[in-house]
C-alpha cells in the first residue's frame, strides 16, 4: 500500500513540474499571506535537534536558504515521506511566513522560511488524505497543460 501511494504521488508530481511557474525565491511573505505547508518530525516532535510544539510559532533571524538554514516544510503533504519514515514519524500542518526560499529545481515543493507556526498535528491517515486532495487539485483539468505524450490518467504511457 505504501508503495502504491508513493508511486501515484510521483506519477502526479510530474505534472507539478509543469504547474510550478510561480516560484518564490527569497521573498518576504506576511503572516496574513502565510503559505500552508506540511512538516514531518521524529517520534518526539523534533526535527534536526529542534523541539517543536503544536500551537507555537518560531522565528529565526538572518539569511534563509533552502536545505541550509531556516524552517523547512513541503507544500505537498506526501513529499514529507522523502525526509521522514512514514510509519515512525509525526506530521503537522504548518504556516510559513517571513523570508521565504524555495528549491529552484522544479522537482520539490520544499519551502524554507524564517517563521513557522505549527498549526495542528496530523495522523498518518490525515496526511495521506490531504495529500490525495492536494494531488487532485494540482492535476485538475484546468491546471494541467495538454501534452500529447500523456495518457488519460495523466501519466506518461508505457512504451515497449
Amino acid at each position: 500500500m505504501k508503495y502504491l501511494v508513493v508511486s501515484a504521488f510521483f506519477c502526479l508530481l510530474l505534472h507539478h513540474k509543469q504547474l510550478n511557474n510561480n516560484r518564490i525565491m527569497n521573498k518576504a511573505i506576511s503572516k496574513e499571506n502565510a503559505i500552508v505547508a506540511y512538516k514531518a518530525f521524529d517520534e518526539n516532535f523534533r526535527c534536526r535537534d529542534f523541539q517543536y510544539e503544536v500551537g507555537k510559532e518560531y522565528e529565526i533571524k538572518g539569511e534563509i536558504k533552502c536545505c541550509e538554514r531556516g524552517f523547512h516544510a513541503c507544500e505537498s503533504p506526501m513529499e514529507v515521506f522523502d525526509y521522514y519514515d512514514m510509519l515512525n514519524s509525526r506530521f503537522a500542518e504548518v504556516e510559513q511566513s517571513g523570508q521565504i526560499d524555495k528549491e529552484d529545481d522544479n522537482k520539490s515543493t520544499k519551502i524554507c522560511s524564517s517563521r513557522i507556526k505549527i498549526k495542528a498535528e496530523l495522523k498518518l491517515a490525515d496526511i495521506i488524505n490531504i495529500g490525495i486532495e492536494w494531488l487532485k487539485g494540482i492535476t485538475s483539468s484546468s491546471k494541467v497543460k495538454a501534452d500529447t505524450d500523456l495518457n488519460d490518467n495523466g501519466c506518461y504511457s508505457a512504451k515497449i
